[in-house]
């Protein structure tokens, strides 16, 4: 999983989103989303046991002026991805902390709010997007 990248910021792991990488690893149909689900799900179950057993929480992190092909993310087939993500761990939700959207140009903040209702309600509570 390339398309993550996992380093420690104080009382938390960050978890950096890299959209470059995760184009050739994003599901290509929805038939394709079981498969994907089990190879997240394996570095999720790590990242939860990394968090327990060491008292500190996750943030997410996508830097758009890292994301220089944005625009090809699949953003329905990934919004299911997340909501079935969220449906089989629910119990992440006491890890996950924060979702962030950094140096978010105008192009991309349309993306994002028209994909919002396509996301659990729990992310969309916890995504913070940031010029």
């Amino acid at each position: 999983m390339d398309f993550l990248t996992f380093y420690p910021k104080g009382r938390n792991v960050i978890i950096e989103f890299v959209p470059d990488k995760y184009i050739n690893w994003q599901p290509q149909t929805e038939s394709d989303i079981p498969e994907k689900l089990e190879q997240v799900g394996k570095v999720i179950e790590q990242l939860k046991s990394y968090c327990l057993q060491n008292k500190i929480s996750q943030m997410i992190v996508l830097d758009c002026d890292k994301a220089i092909h944005f625009e090809k993310v699949n953003s329905v087939l990934t919004c299911k991805l997340i909501t079935r993500i969220h449906e089989k761990h629910p119990d992440h939700e006491d890890i996950l902390r924060r979702v962030e959207i950094q140096h978010c140009h105008p192009a991309i903040k349309a993306i994002m709010d028209a994909s919002r209702p396509l996301l659990p309600k729990r992310i969309v509570n916890i995504l913070h997007i940031s010029k």
